[in-house]
């Protein structure tokens, strides 16, 4: 590491070189560049995100290739029609913003290089959406729910979370945060819902820093949660969703809900602090390792602003199960979790579409599928999952 960052040093005192650019072909060179990211080319057949013109092909909608990408109809519970009807008269499954108008007033569709050589060649591509990769549109059941809110209807927690939140400068009159997901050994799903809010600061650490204490009136619209959008959207995954179909609706638990509250257990369960300094040094900068490099030899440097034991593996599990069963109420729901065998994302289809359902409203388009006619890497799945053109990730948190 240290030949490294004197190479790094080395390197930056250098710059530019004697290998620069022409300056009057810099700037026109950069502004295309511009020109060319800010276009979005969506591929109609595994509807990821391009940028590049030439890197897609246009086939017309009678095109007998197009006949790859049918779908039967009853493997999925939404409707993926585009709108077109020679397409939807055989059940094709496309990304409709890969649908583009030609000259003549007829339709086209944009289909990227890969796909396009997989359907030349007689078959399906293994990245298209018809290749049980199709995840649905968001209902409106589903839009417009907080963080906070998804946790009390998902079947499985993967990751537990850590909030850092501290106060903007006078100007500004609100909140920031950092927010650190921490994996989570998982070796069930829920079979009634919705969990207590009690249960939130389980997998839920918040830590406020600054000088002065949090105002409560701020801290209640970041843990506000509606009964009424819980009950609709979890109604909605019970008759939609593909692994929601043995889940029991727990009515006595919406019945102590008010229509609207704010999560106090996380509130009173805050943690603080005043000095933001050290905080702020410790995330600035570039990070310099990487210990998921298998070649890395020593001691690596950890800086870390707080450890939460949210999975409680440094106390004995008698003794947390007592003073849990001792804290439960009359009231109290126990969703009894039988085995000892953890979940896996290399093995259980359900990991991530149980643990999200904002971002698989139906629970299809799984990384494992039986019917998937060639299997796909975990690391491909993800991949095409973060540059689908549907941006539900995007659209999931500009609604918080």
């Amino acid at each position: 590491m240290d030949d490294a960052f004197s190479d790094l040093q080395l390197t930056e005192e250098c710059w530019p070189g004697t290998d620069t650019p022409d300056p009057k072909s810099l700037y026109p060179n950069v502004y295309d560049e511009l020109h060319h990211a800010c276009v979005n080319i969506v591929c109609s057949s595994c509807g990821t995100i391009d940028h590049n013109p030439l890197s897609v092909h246009l086939v017309p909608i009678d095109s007998p290739l197009l006949s790859l990408l049918s779908v039967d109809p009853a493997v999925t519970k939404a409707n993926f029609a585009c709108g077109v009807h020679s397409l939807d008269n055989i059940h094709v499954m496309i990304d409709k913003l890969g649908l583009i108008t030609d000259s003549n007033g007829g339709c086209q569709l944009q289909i990227c290089s890969s796909c396009y050589c997989h359907l030349n060649r007689g078959n399906t591509p293994p990245h298209s959406l018809a290749n049980f990769r199709w995840t649905g549109p968001v209902p409106p059941e589903l839009i417009g729910l907080t963080w906070i809110e998804e946790r009390l209807i998902s079947r499985a927690h993967m990751v537990g979370m850590v909030l850092r939140l501290q106060p903007r400068g006078v100007a500004y009159g609100g909140l920031k945060g950092h927010l650190v997901l921490l994996p989570q050994d998982t070796t069930a799903l829920l079979n009634i819902l919705p969990i207590p809010p009690s249960s939130l600061p389980d997998t839920i650490r918040v830590v406020w820093t600054g000088k002065s204490a949090p105002d409560n009136g701020d801290l209640a619209m970041m843990f506000k949660v509606r009964t009424q959008r819980v009950y609709d959207a979890l109604r909605w995954l019970v008759r939609n969703h593909h692994d929601y179909e043995s889940v029991t609706l727990n009515y006595r638990e919406f019945a102590r809900w008010p229509p609207v509250f704010v999560a106090d257990d996380l509130i009173h369960s805050m943690a603080q602090g005043s000095d933001v300094s050290n905080d702020d040094l410790s995330g600035t900068g570039f990070a310099t390792e990487d210990i998921d490099v298998l070649h890395s030899h020593g001691s690596l440097p950890i800086t870390s602003s707080a450890i939460v034991d949210v999975n409680q593996v440094s106390q004995s599990a008698v003794s947390v199960s007592l003073r849990t069963l001792a804290s439960l109420s009359a009231d109290a729901t126990c969703n009894v979790v039988f085995g000892n065998s953890l979940k896996s994302d290399f093995t259980d289809p359900a990991f991530f579409t149980s643990a999200f359902p904002l971002l698989f409203p139906y629970g299809i388009g799984k990384h494992i599928d039986s019917k998937r006619k060639i299997e796909l890497k975990l690391s491909t799945w993800v991949s095409l999952l973060l540059k689908d053109s549907s941006r539900y990730i995007a659209l999931i948190f500009n609604s918080r």
